[in-house]
């Protein structure tokens, strides 16, 4: 995997998130790749994918997301995300988290193992306390 082919992947991937497009998402994976949302989660499984997205369409809509990748190396690259979403029943949340993405030889992810955090609007972690006098 070099750069330009991660950027692209990375374009695609923003593009099924933004418009929850299942169709697309699936093209991005091998046909045996793997999707864990967080590290205790059982990971989902390729065939699972286009359900997994096209439910996204019945919980949230104006999904916007920021990646910005922190490292890549061979096969294997960390990426930063910055997303948001309006969700019917809770309304906007803001979320971060990162991926540790593995390719294949043919561009496609093989593996997406994720952690995330999604935070109500307006309650977005606090600052840390200050630092005590010694």
């Amino acid at each position: 995997m070099d750069r330009a082919k991660l950027a692209d992947w990375l374009w695609k991937y923003k593009r099924s998130y933004e418009l929850d497009d299942a169709d697309l998402v699936v093209t991005l994976f091998t046909e045996d790749a793997t999707y864990q949302v967080t590290p205790f989660a059982i990971p989902s499984h390729a065939k699972d994918f286009h359900a997994m997205w096209a439910g996204g369409r019945k919980r949230r809509y104006g999904n916007h997301i920021s990646l910005e990748v922190w490292h890549l190396e061979g096969d294997t690259a960390i990426v930063q995300w910055i997303a948001h979403a309006i969700y019917y029943e809770k309304g906007l949340h803001h979320g971060n988290g990162m991926f540790i993405l593995t390719f294949a030889k043919d561009g496609r992810c093989s593996s997406l193992r994720e952690w995330q955090h999604w935070h109500p609007k307006g309650m977005w972690p606090a600052p840390p306390p200050p630092k005590r006098a010694a």
